[in-house]
């Protein structure tokens, strides 16, 4: 993961974090990039959304109480929008929700 990716990782896990409905952010992506990724949040817990190259995935915990697949309608759009307003390239975007309640 380059500087760039980690910076826009912790940016993003921060950016999941302050939604409404979503509980909690989890180490996400391939079994390199999950590795690299656990091996990174030993030191900075701030990046666990998975960035590569093109390719943003993220993974969340949405709150009992909240519909599930808007808190992840609202996850991806925030992301877009982060992207756009971050002056980034689109990317392609998942957003999963690993645990609900």
């Amino acid at each position: 993961m380059t500087n760039d990716e980690l910076e826009l990782s912790r940016q993003l896990t921060n950016l999941m974090r302050s939604l409404p409905g979503v509980n909690d952010v989890y180490t996400t992506g391939g079994l390199v990039a999950a590795t690299t990724m656990a091996v990174t949040n030993l030191f900075d817990d701030e990046a666990r959304v998975a960035v590569e190259g093109d390719r943003i995935r993220a993974s969340i915990a949405v709150s009992a109480g909240f519909s599930a697949p808007e808190t992840l309608r609202a996850a991806s759009a925030a992301i877009v929008d982060h992207l756009a307003a971050t002056r980034h390239e689109p990317m392609r975007i998942s957003v999963t929700a690993s645990r609900i309640g």
